[in-house]
């Protein structure tokens, strides 16, 4: 992939980690180079997302900032 853009050196919090956009997002910053902190009420309940688990620039957190005790 030709890359005009990069997020190399970068670090990203991306919340609702583990669905829909927020997924789709840690998994682009991560082809681009960032390094992500996902952010989720509960982990992936998925065999196919445990790779991103795998990533060496990827930390999963498990918190709910809905509530004050998690953040």
């Amino acid at each position: 992939m030709n890359q005009l853009f990069t997020l190399y050196g970068k670090k990203a919090l991306v919340t609702g980690a583990t669905k829909g956009i927020g997924l789709a997002t840690c998994q682009l910053f991560l082809e681009l180079g960032a390094q992500v902190i996902g952010v989720a009420r509960q982990p992936f309940d998925d065999e196919a997302n445990q790779t991103l688990l795998q990533h060496p620039h990827y930390q999963f957190i498990a918190a709910d900032f809905s509530n004050k005790a998690d953040i």
